[in-house]
């Protein structure tokens, strides 16, 4: 195991995404602040559940993240509007869920009511 941080818990990540022609202008202490800044953002969440679904048609993944709200009321709104929640994905998503749910909870029931007999 290499004892290389990783790009992306480094904040190195942020500096190859950018274009050459830029990232070549950087000082190297501006490459330093700019990584140290990336890798600092967001924060720990005192819920985390990170998943990587491999599907056999393709690989997805799932995100949890849950704690107190620190971001401003300026940022949230502008979030709001490029993060729209009412969409065909979500949708879909909330309603698998729900069906899932439901199923799981039939399941049980069913179980245990042939459990009894």
């Amino acid at each position: 195991m290499s004892d290389k941080p990783s790009p992306v818990f480094s904040g190195q990540w942020l500096l190859d995404r950018l274009p050459d022609k830029i990232r070549d202008q950087l000082t190297p202490e501006a490459r330093t602040a700019i990584a140290d800044a990336a890798a600092q953002s967001g924060g720990p969440h005192p819920v985390d559940i990170r998943l990587s679904l491999p599907l056999p048609f393709r690989r997805l993944y799932l995100t949890v993240l849950a704690g107190s709200e620190r971001r401003s009321p300026e940022r949230i709104d502008a979030e709001r509007r490029r993060r729209r929640l009412i969409r065909a994905a979500n949708i879909v998503f909330v309603v698998a869920v729900a069906v899932l749910f439901f199923a799981a909870y039939q399941l049980a029931a069913l179980l245990i009511h042939a459990a009894t007999l």
